[in-house]
């Protein structure tokens, strides 16, 4: 079905080029918490060479994004943290600035955490690592990661790869947060992220592709927690997205789309026409 839908939208870009992608970090273009390849480190600068912009958009703080991703391409791009709270310009010449950060307040951070700390008594979460590291104060968001986001990479995934246990804490969480206050989402390989409500991935975009300026077809997201209590869901329906299972479907696609962006310059100069 992947191969499929590749294919789908190598032939839907041929004719309708992307002017920019949106993509997501942890298990879409890096391994969980691991630093960006050298192979997909280069085939992202390569686009964004040709003039292909890039966002790349995460529940994790916009600081870990810099390590994962900005320290590893050379192109500027822009970073958007804690699902979409925190957008960060990184320029060419490694200058940075940041365009909006919406913080939670006290009470609102204060509420979360007391919930969040009955849900890893409730659910006997043990942390591999340190408590902070499993209940983690981003400043736009509290994510709980169930057994520490530093915690060894086999681990993680053995945790929870059919996400039955964190479908189960978003439940478990709805009922003792207030519904109209907070939005809850799981993410990554044992995450579960709680923003006030309104701000998620979705509403993050919007708010970045009105800034720059971007209609909706011009823009691609790639992601892979689509279900509907995935943090990559609230995208579904505003732009064209393509779900992965990890960063080589991720790398497969952004070669085949460069490639292909390639031979559809080759053929408009044999034709006289251009994109």
């Amino acid at each position: 079905v992947l191969l499929n839908y590749l294919h789908f939208l190598r032939i839907l870009s041929m004719k309708y080029p992307y002017r920019w992608v949106v993509a997501d970090v942890d298990d879409t273009v890096c391994s969980s918490t691991e630093d960006m390849s050298k192979d997909m480190a280069v085939v992202i600068d390569g686009l964004i060479e040709k003039g292909i912009g890039f966002t790349f958009i995460s529940g994790s703080p916009t600081e870990s994004i810099q390590v994962q991703v900005s320290q590893q391409i050379y192109g500027q791009h822009y970073l958007m943290g804690v699902s979409g709270a925190h957008l960060k310009y990184i320029a060419l010449s490694g200058r940075t600035q940041d365009i909006w950060k919406h913080k939670l307040l006290p009470d609102q951070t204060k509420e979360i955490v007391e919930a969040s700390e009955k849900l890893i008594s409730e659910f006997g979460f043990k942390s591999l690592t340190t408590k902070e590291d499993q209940l983690q104060n981003r400043g736009c968001q509290i994510t709980v990661s169930a057994i520490g986001r530093k915690a060894p990479k086999e681990d993680k995934q053995a945790f929870d790869p059919d996400r039955k246990i964190r479908t189960e804490a978003v439940r478990y969480l709805k009922t003792i947060l207030p519904k109209d206050k907070y939005h809850i989402s799981i993410g990554g390989s044992t995450s579960i992220d709680i923003t006030v409500a309104g701000i998620t991935k979705g509403t993050g975009l919007v708010e970045f592709m009105c800034q720059a300026k971007l209609k909706p077809h011009e823009v691609l997201y790639i992601g892979d927690s689509f279900d509907i209590d995935g943090n990559d869901y609230s995208v579904a329906g505003l732009v064209d997205f393509l779900p992965v299972r990890g960063p080589k479907d991720t790398l497969e696609f952004l070669e085949d789309y460069d490639n292909s962006r390639s031979e559809t310059k080759e053929r408009n100069i044999e034709t006289g026409h251009t994109d």
